[in-house]
């Protein structure tokens, strides 16, 4: 999928409907991983963040670092994150 291609808002409003808090967490640290939302939009989805941490990727070993600002378990590397949107 190609940047131009993603509609935010459409996304934000998917993922408010939802309310799920891990979709959220997970949204949010891949739209700012990938430099796609602005701030205020990312803003949005920490608002109901809760205090406990889960995985990135839940089908693998929750080993890894933490990241306070999206209360996720890092437990794939940014890096493959990145080597996937340039395959």
């Amino acid at each position: 999928m190609r940047h131009a291609d993603v509609s935010v808002p459409k996304l934000l409003e998917y993922v408010r409907r939802l309310r799920v808090g891990s979709v959220s967490r997970r949204l949010g640290y891949l739209l700012e991983l990938f430099g796609i939302a602005n701030e205020a939009e990312l803003q949005s989805l920490r608002t109901s963040l809760t205090a406990t941490y889960i995985p990135l990727d839940p089908s693998v070993p929750r080993e890894g670092s933490h990241l306070a600002r999206w209360r996720l378990q890092l437990n794939i590397p940014a890096e493959e994150l990145q080597a996937v949107r340039s395959a």
